[in-house]
């Protein structure tokens, strides 16, 4: 059985991709220090090329809810979505989501696609430390 299978583009077209989008929308909804581990991780970048993905169109829904929730917390994610949708497709991003896909040109997915931004985000010298790991010493997947 195929699990998944891999383009020209290395796009990977299958039910894993957009269930890790997904969980990590999840997981970045139930806990803000978990979203800032997943941003300084690179998630964002990884996000923004499943967006690209238009072969699989429930991994471009979950990535852009899961982008959604980002740009809403962190300003630095919202300059970098304007940096490669621009401020109008930006626009229609914030209005709905899971429909953005429907609205990409071919220009729009070829940007998606190269996309190498890292986020970085601001922090305090407060927030130097990571929250989870200082309370528990470790992070437990139950």
């Amino acid at each position: 059985m195929v699990t998944h299978i891999v383009d020209s583009n290395y796009h990977i077209f299958s039910p894993p991709q957009a269930a890790a989008a997904k969980v990590l929308g999840l997981m970045c909804g139930a806990s803000p220090p978990l979203a800032t581990i997943a941003v300084e991780s690179g998630a964002v970048q990884s996000l923004i090329v499943v967006l690209s993905n238009v072969r699989h169109s429930p991994s471009q829904q979950h990535a852009a809810r899961t982008l959604s929730y980002l740009v809403n917390m962190f300003t630095e994610v919202h300059s970098t979505l304007q940096e490669c949708l621009g401020a109008d497709l930006l626009e229609e991003f914030l209005k709905s989501p899971e429909d953005i896909h429907k609205k990409l040109t071919p220009t729009q997915l070829d940007k998606l696609i190269s996309n190498n931004t890292q986020v970085m985000l601001q922090h305090n010298s407060s927030e130097d430390e990571d929250p989870i790991l200082k309370t528990t010493g470790e992070i437990t997947v139950q």
